[in-house]
């Protein structure tokens, strides 16, 4: 399913016990499981949420990117790319929503334990 997050550029990026991605269309992206980070000429990375360590500056490097695609694939993970050439991969959780994305109207998708993806008010 693809999600309307294209041309969407990184205004702020928080931690907490999630990494939130705000965009300037008024997009939140909230991570709150293992994320992978495959970043051009260093490879891949990667972070955990809750306890992001030296990571954390691969994310903070996005604000002022611009989403190209964003994406989920077939087992629930989320899956965006950037024009920097930056990819990020959310696979699902077995226990937990992994991750979810909130539109501006308050349409939301979220991918729940296992991967299933619910999508409220039409994100």
């Amino acid at each position: 399913m693809n999600l309307p997050l294209e041309e969407q550029s990184i205004i702020r990026v928080c931690f907490d016990s999630a990494v939130t991605i705000l965009t300037g269309g008024g997009h939140q992206v909230s991570l709150e499981a293992e994320i992978e980070l495959l970043t051009p000429g260093n490879g891949a990375v990667v972070l955990e949420p809750d306890s992001p360590g030296p990571a954390a500056l691969h994310i903070i490097r996005l604000v002022g990117d611009t989403m190209s695609t964003a994406r989920t694939e077939g087992d629930g993970s989320l899956r965006i790319v950037f024009e920097s050439g930056v990819e990020l991969t959310a696979p699902p959780d077995t226990h937990y929503e992994s991750w979810s994305v909130v539109g501006p109207s308050g349409g939301r998708a979220v991918c729940m334990p296992g991967g299933e993806i619910a999508v409220w008010d039409g994100l």
